[in-house]
């Protein structure tokens, strides 16, 4: 049993000399400069209101202002191809526009052109006139894949190269 009390207190000698090294080394710490305190009120304390003070007036000429640099606001909006630029051409400014339909079909005086792909379809009817040889547009419609109406500028945005007709 000596044997055992030697070891206990070793153990213990060992604990309040690594207590006594962290104390020290807490301590030494704390000897330099305090940075100020940040934290908030606690719950018993009560911030005091004080009234709400006059703003300055700003003089526009003082050297504050002076330096604030303003730029004008612009508002980031799509700019979409106009539909309206495939109506009333004929079948041949169509193709030169778009490039070729993915599905044509004629029937007597009428033309259909399809154009598709993954977001929508674009319509394109061109009728022939009496005594004319050209099919001319006159009407251009666009719908999702599934039928429902969709905005013609995003759609048309979506068939054509880069987003845009060629020339643009």
């Amino acid at each position: 049993m000596a044997i055992e009390a030697v070891i206990s207190t070793i153990k213990l000698g060992k604990k309040a000399l690594l207590v006594g090294f962290c104390a020290a080394a807490l301590s030494a710490c704390s000897q330099g400069t305090t940075a100020p305190s940040t934290s908030s009120p606690t719950v018993t304390e009560t911030p005091t209101q004080e009234a709400p003070t006059a703003q300055p007036e700003l003089d526009p000429n003082s050297p504050l202002i002076a330096r604030v640099v303003t730029q004008a606001v612009v508002e980031d909006t799509p700019v979409f191809p106009e539909v309206s630029r495939l109506s009333d051409i004929s079948s041949e400014s169509v193709r030169g526009l778009m490039g070729d339909p993915d599905l044509y079909r004629r029937d007597g005086n009428v033309e259909i052109m399809l154009f598709e792909n993954t977001h929508c379809v674009l319509e394109v009817i061109l009728s022939q006139d009496a005594g004319s040889s050209d099919y001319i547009s006159k009407r251009v419609s666009t719908r999702t894949l599934k039928g429902a109406p969709t905005e013609g500028g995003a759609c048309l945005k979506t068939l054509l190269p880069g987003g845009v007709f060629p020339g643009s």
